[in-house]
């Protein structure tokens, strides 16, 4: 089995081809403008390198977020094009379950964690089990001070939100407050079409319909719309 594998969650853009023996190809670009205009060209590229077609694909998988509102209705919206297209099965992978995979084994407790902005971070705690993390709480959205509350054990952090407020969870945590070096810290797409192959061998996929956006919290346009509503209430 041959999964394609999208990410566009935060800036950092990845594309990666794996199959049952390993990654045949994965594309990272980091920083270099709208999804809209590099995306398709890193698809392409990833097809080439691989020396497959859309033929030899047997699922496109894609991160659901949370992450950039932006970025997610772009991956989304190309990968339903593509899944479409080619009449192939989409599986949609939490964002943060493919950040926590960095880690796959060890003894603490892990928490990947993405600048939400609004001096808050999407973030998610999970444990180490057979080689995939299992979460332990929901998807979050919170200030990083009102996270590390809920931390009294040794924690490995990992994300740009970790990036964004290391000074405030090490004040908070001590010792607790654990990371990796820099390359643990991306999103990328290889982890995003692991757990996908994992769910396609059990004969899992998702409805192209209902598949949407994991964003934890509302945009600042459904806020807005909220307040508005609100205040026209007698």
């Amino acid at each position: 089995m041959r999964i394609l594998a999208l990410d566009t969650s935060t800036s950092v853009n990845s594309v990666c081809i794996i199959d049952e023996k390993g990654i045949l190809v994965e594309h990272i670009v980091g920083g270099q403008g709208s999804h809209n205009k590099i995306l398709l060209k890193n698809i392409d590229l990833c097809i080439k390198a691989a020396g497959v077609q859309f033929g030899d694909i047997h699922g496109i998988a894609i991160a659901l977020g949370p992450g950039s509102f932006t970025g997610l209705r772009i991956g989304i919206s190309t990968a339903k094009t593509l899944a479409w297209a080619n009449q192939l099965p989409i599986l949609g992978i939490p964002t943060l379950d493919a950040l926590a995979l960095n880690v796959p084994y060890g003894k603490y407790q892990v928490c990947p964690m993405l600048d939400a902005k609004k001096n808050e971070v999407y973030c998610r705690i999970y444990r180490l089990s057979d080689a995939y993390p299992e979460g332990i709480t929901d998807n979050m959205v919170l200030p990083p001070a009102e996270l590390a509350g809920m931390i009294d054990s040794p924690t490995i952090f990992l994300g740009n939100g970790w990036h964004q407020y290391e000074s405030v969870l090490r004040e908070k945590l001590g010792e607790n407050a654990l990371t990796l070096p820099a390359p643990f810290h991306d999103i990328r797409a290889s982890n995003i079409a692991t757990l996908a192959l994992r769910r396609l061998k059990q004969n899992e996929k998702d409805d192209p319909e209902s598949l949407k956006p994991i964003y934890v919290r509302p945009s600042d346009a459904e806020l807005s719309l909220k307040e508005k509503k609100q205040s026209q209430q007698p």
